[in-house]
């Protein structure tokens, strides 16, 4: 027998995995010594144990069993962690038994993702170390491709000799080595938790419509008496709307503070006013004057409107200068056809002529109607069903009206008459409800009409105007009304306000009941699929690189060695001579050959001539 290590001049720095039969034609067809082995020894006690002619392989470590096992355990683990994330995908968060979350579950599939992978793929990078050597290379390969077999240092070394490995798998099982451990940070930033408002069967959820509008006044016995209105309440949502900005909306009732309620209709006033300046001419070029008295002369002017309307003003001067006249004139003494004409609205409750003269106004004593285009509006009040979207959120209501409708073929109802104002919903526009038809008394209609007519009807002098030498008593109303820059917005304050007067009298079970969900919140799952990407192609490279290696390993007909230290122990490194030793067990080809000759053998390391050596003990 030669001994081992050869002397260092014959020593060669290439080396050749190669079966016996390929160099020396002899019979053996076991794989050649890679390290050097002393005589065989055996245990006390123990007998030869003759594997090699069984012919019986063990399939956990002759195959690729447990890496295809490990592979399968990846691909369903992803797979059962794609399958849980889709169905819990914008639903609430699961309450599972014992406490357990959906994170944690994520946490553990994406280990055992994890630690499946490098199963496999350690595997692959140290049989690959054995196919490396199917042609001359140096030894230090070895440790290189054992290393990157461990861990992601080793794997980084070799990433770092790409250059040297880039014909061989190595380097995509160093890449997969490298990054597998990003497969559970990845997984961990799939997972979101949001609030998400759902309804609650324990809270509550309600606002009022109107269907009927009766504010309980009977006009039945009224000759010539004294005329009060409507209650004080409706008074005062009247002013409300007049003289305020904001109008203070109707509050419903939700237990939560968010709510979500059906779409609903309920009985509304509605106005519509249209700037039609522009289309407003003065009657004659210079008006009619007429002396009064000395010093003193009248200025009277005629203006023509849109749908055939006139309106009158009635101006003093004494001196050239300003006695009196109007800063707005409000009239509702307009033609029938004025409203459709000019605003499309057949039968409004009250139709308006609005004439403002803020010139003559500023002006004071020196100020010229024949000079100033006054600014004039057309507007109607009239009574319609709105349909509301209603929500709350975090205990602020928000109503939006989704549409309006009113009806045209009503006739408008003459103060006095005692009866009811139907407002039917045509089949072509269905009401969200099932009862189509609202209604307003006819006694409720007469007492707005005659309270908003009187309000709005009169004519707000100009500052300066002095009358019998007095000051004109200033109306509240027509003083809003003349300092407005913006009428329209008025008269929808003051409509909105009066909705919310109504709404707020309906109290019966008909009228008032609208009923919705009382929400609250609770944590939803959503998933970013995105970061389900990377895991999923390191389980594809991982199965690819698996595949890849067990057939190159077959085509090539080198052992399924894998990480076996074995079969680095028996299959020594062959010397200069040739020789491997009379009993060496470099026959032994299959690891569960070796891992059973392994067992009834016992070897000791000792310090010798040649170094530390493990040796056969006796």
């Amino acid at each position: 027998m030669s001994t081992w290590p050869p002397d260092a001049s014959t020593r060669s720095h290439e080396y050749e995995l190669a079966t016996a039969s390929r160099e020396d034609g002899d019979d053996t067809s076991g794989w050649k010594p890679f390290l050097y082995h002393d005589q065989a020894a055996m245990l006390p006690g123990a007998s030869p144990k003759k594997s090699a002619s069984s012919g019986r392989g063990d399939y956990l470590n002759d195959w690729w069993l447990w890496e295809i096992l490990s592979v399968l355990l990846a691909v369903s683990s992803l797979i059962a962690l794609a399958v849980v994330l889709r169905l819990h995908d914008g639903k609430p968060l699961p309450d599972w038994p014992l406490g357990i979350t959906l994170n944690a579950l994520v946490a553990v599939l994406s280990t055992v993702i994890e630690a499946s992978m490098m199963v496999a793929v350690a595997a692959c990078i140290s049989q690959l170390k054995w196919l490396w050597y199917l042609r001359p290379r140096v030894l230090g390969d070895f440790e290189s491709f054992d290393m990157a077999s461990r861990g992601p240092w080793g794997a980084l070394v070799v990433l770092f000799k790409a250059f040297r490995y880039f014909r061989s798998l190595v380097v995509v099982g160093a890449i997969v080595t490298m990054l597998a451990g990003a497969t559970g940070p990845f997984l961990q930033q799939i997972l979101t938790i949001s609030l998400k408002p759902v309804p609650s069967s324990a809270g509550v959820a309600r606002t009022n419509r109107a269907q009927i509008y009766d504010e309980g006044e009977d006009n039945s016995q009224l000759s010539g008496g004294v005329r009060l209105g409507p209650g004080l309440r409706t008074k005062a949502a009247v002013y409300r709307g007049i003289f305020t900005d904001e109008v203070p909306k109707f509050e419903p009732t939700c237990s939560t503070g968010n709510c979500t309620f059906p779409l609903f209709d309920s009985l509304a006033m509605c106005s519509k006013c249209l700037n039609v300046t522009d289309d407003t001419r003065r009657l004659g070029d210079q008006g009619s004057t007429l002396p009064v008295k000395s010093g003193y002369w009248d200025l009277n002017l005629t203006y023509s409107l849109p749908g055939d309307t006139e309106v009158d003003i009635r101006t003093r001067y004494f001196d050239e200068g300003l006695q009196h006249g109007p800063a707005l004139v409000s009239t509702s003494s307009v033609s029938e056809t004025m409203s459709k004409t000019a605003l499309g609205i057949s039968n409004p409750m009250l139709a308006l002529a609005i004439m403002q003269f803020p010139g003559v106004d500023r002006d004071g004593y020196k100020g010229n109607y024949l000079k100033e285009t006054p600014i004039v509006y057309e507007c109607a009040l009239y009574f319609c069903v709105q349909t509301y979207n209603l929500t709350v959120t975090n205990g602020v209501a928000r109503t939006e009206v989704v549409s309006t409708w009113y009806n045209e073929t009503d006739p408008v109802l003459e103060l006095g008459l005692n009866w009811h104002k139907f407002l039917l919903r045509p089949d072509d526009q269905p009401a969200p409800e099932d009862d189509p038809t609202f209604i307003v008394i006819g006694d409720t209609f007469n007492t707005i009409l005659w309270y908003l007519g009187k309000m709005f009807n009169g004519t707000a002098l100009s500052r300066t105007a002095v009358v019998g030498g007095v000051e004109r008593e200033v109306d509240d109303v027509l003083e809003a009304l003349k300092r407005s820059q913006d009428v329209p917005a008025l008269f929808g304050n003051l409509t909105a306000s009066l909705n919310t007067r109504i709404r707020e009298m309906s109290i019966n079970e008909k009228d008032g009941g609208v009923s919705g969900d009382a929400l609250v919140l609770v944590p939803h799952v959503h998933i970013r699929w995105e970061w389900l990407s990377l895991p999923a192609i390191f389980v594809g490279l991982c199965s690819v690189l698996l595949a890849a290696t067990a057939m190159a390993t077959k085509r090539s007909g080198v052992p399924v060695w894998k990480n076996s230290s074995l079969a680095v122990l028996f299959h020594g490194l062959e010397d200069d001579s040739g020789s491997t030793g009379d009993e060496s067990p470099g026959h032994l080809s299959r690891s569960s050959e070796m891992g059973k000759e392994a067992e009834g053998r016992a070897v000791v390391l000792r310090r010798g001539g040649g170094g530390w050596k493990l040796h056969n003990s006796s």
